[in-house]
């Protein structure tokens, strides 16, 4: 009998180191899933912000083309995060200024035009136009 009951703890023993080591390799297992469940979130968030940047970015240029009067025509857009360049043709500066510049001054903080003469009479231009230092011209103004 004694043989036997030392059989049966020693049985229920090792069934109990099992035990602990399979709750070890579960919990290892879980914080597997774990870290891989925040890379996973991190991304998904990466994602959907340059999802939402990307669609922004979309719609401020329509936006900005939509301004572009037939008179005008554009040759370059450059677009940073705070700023946005412009080039092109315009039969004169009071057309520009009137047509492009008003618009663009309604929308962003500082804006300013170099004019260059061309020998056909129209004017070739470069708009500088850009945000404060704590906006982006990604924004609903």
């Amino acid at each position: 009998m004694l043989w036997y009951l030392s059989m049966k703890i020693d049985m229920y023993e090792d069934l109990k180191l099992s035990y602990s080591h399979q709750t070890e390799q579960i919990k290892y297992q879980t914080s597997l899933i774990e870290e891989e469940i925040t890379v996973l979130q991190t991304s998904l968030d990466k994602a959907i912000y340059l999802s939402k940047h990307n669609e922004l970015l979309a719609n401020s240029i329509a936006n900005l083309l939509n301004l572009v009067p037939e008179k005008i025509t554009l040759s370059k857009v450059e677009l940073d995060e705070k700023k946005v360049t412009v080039y092109g043709v315009t039969p004169s500066k009071d057309i520009y200024n009137l047509l492009m510049l008003a618009p663009l001054k309604a929308i962003f903080d500082s804006s300013y035009t170099n004019f260059y003469l061309e020998e056909n009479g129209w004017y070739k231009f470069v708009s500088h136009n850009s945000m404060d230092n704590n906006l982006t011209i990604f924004r609903n103004k």
